[in-house]
């Protein structure tokens, strides 16, 4: 029988990140932690449920960009009505992406942005094969640490997701805190 909960973890990983990918509102970190709880503490499991995550999560991330790409701001805009969906996040986006580049893709992945950062990349007409790298580079960790949190909590992973979001905005403040000095320090360096 333990072949069936190496074939739920796995399937459900792939489908979680996929969806989350596409930017469709779900509540991916808690299936990650289960499908971590559910993997168990094997670290070659982590390692391959790890790889499953973000290909699912950079595939899933087509769609949005592509949204952006091939119908602009105006289909954006379409889509979120009818959703209900606010434009907040998208200018948000939009403003950081204007003002830090593809770099924004990676380090907004598992935070803030997240998901509306990929209409923004396709509207900004960004290669696909830079968009795809930043976009697995920044969702990778996001994937770990649930999938990781689940395993390490067992059947305590509830707890565990508490613990991350109430941490994600100190996480998140600090990586932006760490790309902002970043940028500065590069652009004090070609002042000089």
């Amino acid at each position: 029988m333990e072949w069936f909960y190496y074939i739920q973890g796995y399937p459900l990983i792939f489908i979680t990140t996929l969806i989350e990918g596409i930017s469709i509102p779900f509540p991916g970190g808690y299936l990650l932690a289960w499908s971590g709880f559910v993997l168990g503490r094997d670290m070659s499991d982590l390692a391959m449920a790890t790889g499953l995550g973000v290909m699912g999560y950079t595939l899933g991330a087509i769609v949005p960009y592509l949204v952006g790409r091939i119908g602009g701001r105006p289909l954006i805009e379409k889509l979120f009505k009818r959703f209900h969906l606010s434009f907040s996040h998208i200018d948000l986006a939009e403003k950081w992406f204007t003002k830090h580049g593809l770099i924004i893709v990676a380090f907004s992945r598992p935070f803030l942005l997240g998901n509306y950062v990929s209409f923004v990349a396709g509207m900004a007409k960004t290669r696909l094969l830079p968009f795809l790298i930043c976009t697995g580079l920044g969702i990778c960790p996001w994937v770990i640490a649930y999938l990781y949190l689940g395993m390490l909590f067992g059947r305590h992973w509830r707890k565990a997701l508490e613990l991350v979001s109430q941490y994600s905005v100190i996480v998140s403040v600090l990586a932006i805190l760490f790309v902002l000095v970043f940028i500065y320090r590069r652009k004090l360096l070609h002042i000089r």
